[in-house]
């Protein structure tokens, strides 16, 4: 990726400026995934929940006196090539591909969870609401450039023990885009997944063209 500018240059005349955006290399990734594993192995990681402990001491990790985690590398490469392989999202309805997850292409879309809101017709600042999502929405459906949708918000005229549940059958409802969702526990997967299934046409139809993706953030 690239772009020019032209600038008048301190000593007279004009000079190119040439931004770049160049990736890491194959050795640059490869050094920082050994650090990775080292920092894993050495340091560990503190985890707060028993189940989570539970299940990262059966595969193989082992948890310190103080609930340190330490995780050697061999469990860390096991896990990465437990990954699933490439696949695509689909436009709701539809049988057309809307994301290929095949590493090679790049989707820009919102993001999520935020808790305020600058309402564009009022200019007021205040708390998140299912109807900005319904707007917001609308405007992700719109725009070619965006591939995805996520929530923007948080909605806030809902109890929050259930607004991801919210969140989602308001995305529902005003695009057809696939979906990037926010859950806090198993019971918001299910329902989101009930939902999802129900308007693709059942969970064969669903897993046949899947149109939501979990966000999930283990931090």
């Amino acid at each position: 990726m690239s772009a020019m500018m032209t600038s008048d240059h301190p000593g007279g005349g004009l000079y190119q400026y040439r931004p770049t955006l160049q990736m890491l290399d194959r050795q640059a990734c490869l050094r920082i995934h050994e650090a990775s594993l080292k920092i894993l192995k050495q340091t560990g990681i503190e985890v707060f929940q028993a189940e989570g402990l539970a299940l990262l001491k059966e595969a193989g990790a082992r948890v310190t006196d103080s609930g340190r985690v330490i995780i050697p590398p061999s469990l860390a490469e096991w896990a990465l090539a437990a990954v699933p392989g490439p696949f695509n999202l689909y436009q709701r309805g539809s049988d057309q591909i809307a994301i290929r997850l095949d590493g090679m292409h790049v989707y820009f879309g919102p993001g999520s969870d935020t808790v305020h809101y600058l309402d564009p017709r009022s200019g007021q600042r205040r708390d998140y609401t299912l109807d900005d999502i319904g707007d917001c929405m609308r405007v992700v459906d719109a725009l070619p450039q965006i591939g995805f949708a996520m929530s923007v918000g948080v909605p806030r005229d809902v109890p929050p023990e259930v607004y991801y549940r919210h969140q989602f059958a308001r995305m529902l409802g005003s695009t057809t885009k696939p979906i990037v969702i926010v859950c806090a526990n198993l019971g918001d997967i299910q329902a989101v997944h009930a939902m999802a299934a129900a308007v693709a046409g059942g969970v064969e139809r669903l897993a046949q063209y899947p149109t939501l993706l979990l966000y999930s953030e283990p931090s």
